[in-house]
């Protein structure tokens, strides 16, 4: 097979890639597009610190009450990639099975090499659930504009 013919089979896997997440997206009723304003809840530290530092932080994951979550959704995309692998075992599309690989180790990869950091947001203002997490003591809920705030972080990462 030539590079071009080899070229041309990458970009349509590439292509079916993006269609399938895409499919996963509208399977489990995510919504791929950002809301307008978020709140990120937060108790009277937490304000004072972000008020007078102007900087909102960021939690390693590894110290949050459950640490399991990010490794759930790592063995969950880990899960679905092996699916696709098993599916195309007998394929001779060989493109797609040596991206799906690829995909499978950065995955494995991420997880030993990576350290997680998560700031949490919501797009509900007044939810009853986060009132109870830090309203204990004065807790209070900031609302940001959701597209100055990811135009302030764009260029961190």
């Amino acid at each position: 097979m030539d590079i071009v013919a080899l070229y041309r089979r990458f970009n349509l896997a590439c292509q079916a890639n993006e269609n399938r997440i895409t499919e996963i997206h509208g399977g489990h009723g995510l919504n791929p597009l950002l809301p307008v304003r978020i709140h990120h809840y937060t108790n009277i530290e937490g304000l004072h610190g972000v008020l007078s530092s102007r900087e909102l932080w960021a939690t390693n994951v590894e110290y949050l009450n459950d640490s399991a979550e990010i490794s759930y959704g790592l063995n969950l995309a880990t899960q679905a990639v092996e699916r696709q692998i098993e599916q195309h075992v007998g394929d001779t599309n060989l493109p797609i099975r040596d991206q799906l690989r690829r995909i499978l180790y950065k995955l494995n990869h991420h997880r030993s090499t990576t350290s997680y950091f998560v700031t949490c947001f919501c797009e509900v203002p007044d939810l009853l659930s986060q009132w109870r997490a830090y309203g204990k003591n004065a807790g209070y809920s900031l609302d940001l504009d959701a597209s100055k705030f990811y135009a302030s972080i764009s260029n961190l990462g």
